[in-house]
């Protein structure tokens, strides 16, 4: 090999080294944060972007949730559209926006394929879609977290940006069904009842009023003959009811399983009246414990069952509930609950 073709092929070789030494450099680079002002990029969101979200389209590892404004908010302002047509937790759902409204930024990085790479964006380990009642609409994509530096990057579909924020202190990913089903039994709140009444049956048909709970002029709980009642007794004895919770909501209702129910609340061991301040009345069916339903897993003797008026599908309750039913007005007397 003469000198020429030798030192050719060392210019080639170095040429070589050196575009692979830029290519790994480029392929491996820390990502770069951009030079924004971030007082004009406090927060992603301003006060007012999610004041009108109608809808809520979220997706995680569990599942896709979609969310929307209840039309007429009797039970909760959201409902849950899938994957199944229930009442939606108003607690959830306002974590939600109240995580998305505190998105607070700490630096901004250009949108390219390996930030996106880098930060775990393609695809996104999480996503939301709000939509306003005029049909505007917001595309958040969020990635990597970040357990050391206690933060998160997040993207919004429109933009050429990704946000490194502080890290969502509500645990979005681990979000499943049970955290968006409103399983709460009684909807009133405590301060909306005029009036509560509990009957028992007794025999097949006779009714017994175990408990009569009702408003003064005065605004004071009096008794069925217009004994007295504290506040604080008043108010632990209705919180039992309020913040009942069903074990499972049957809205799967096959003809066979709307048969047995029937036979279990039509003639109902408890049943409970609420007279509400607006003027509407809701009424409560609790059957005895039962042996079994149909298509549903459960343990004979262990759950209950509650029909009420103002919800759509009856539930299942545990039978770990069914003590606060046997409570008697002369133990809300003396304070014995």
């Amino acid at each position: 090999m003469n000198k020429s073709k030798a030192s050719n092929l060392i210019l080639l070789s170095f040429f070589i080294i050196l575009s692979l030494s830029a290519l790994m450099t480029e392929l491996f680079r820390a990502p770069t944060a951009q030079n924004f002002d971030l007082n004009d990029y406090h927060f992603v969101f301003k006060k007012d972007d999610l004041k009108k979200i109608s809808t809520i389209v979220f997706k995680n590892s569990l599942g896709t949730f979609h969310i929307n404004k209840s039309d007429k908010e009797i039970i909760s302002p959201w409902e849950l559209k899938f994957p199944r047509e229930l009442p939606a937790r108003k607690d959830t759902v306002s974590n939600i926006i109240e995580s998305l409204e505190k998105l607070k930024i700490r630096k901004i990085y250009k949108r390219d394929p390996i930030n996106i790479s880098n930060f775990s964006l393609d695809p996104p380990l999480m996503e939301f879609t709000l939509i306003d009642k005029e049909k505007n609409q917001l595309n958040l994509q969020l990635g990597l977290v970040d357990s050391i530096t206690n933060s998160t990057y997040i993207a919004l579909k429109d933009q050429d940006i990704i946000y490194q924020i502080n890290s969502i202190p509500f645990p979005l990913e681990k979000m499943d069904l049970s955290d968006f089903i409103e399983t709460k039994i009684f909807t009133t709140n405590y301060n909306d009842i005029k009036v509560f009444k509990m009957f028992q049956r007794l025999g097949r048909t006779y009714k017994s009023k175990r408990i009569s709970l009702s408003k003064n002029r005065e605004e004071k709980w009096i008794g069925t003959r217009g004994y007295p009642y504290s506040e604080e007794t008043t108010n632990k004895f209705l919180d039992k009811f309020l913040n009942l919770k069903s074990t499972i909501i049957l809205d799967a209702v096959t003809e066979a399983l709307e048969k047995k129910i029937e036979r279990y609340t039509s003639n109902p061991l408890y049943s409970i009246t609420i007279e509400e301040k607006k003027g509407d009345e809701l009424q409560y069916q609790i059957s005895t414990l039962i042996g079994s339903l149909p298509g549903i897993k459960m343990e004979k003797g262990q759950y209950f069952i509650i029909k009420a008026s103002n919800r759509r599908f009856p539930f299942l309750v545990h039978k770990d509930s069914f003590s606060i039913f046997s409570i008697r007005e002369n133990q809300l007397q003396k304070g014995r609950i």
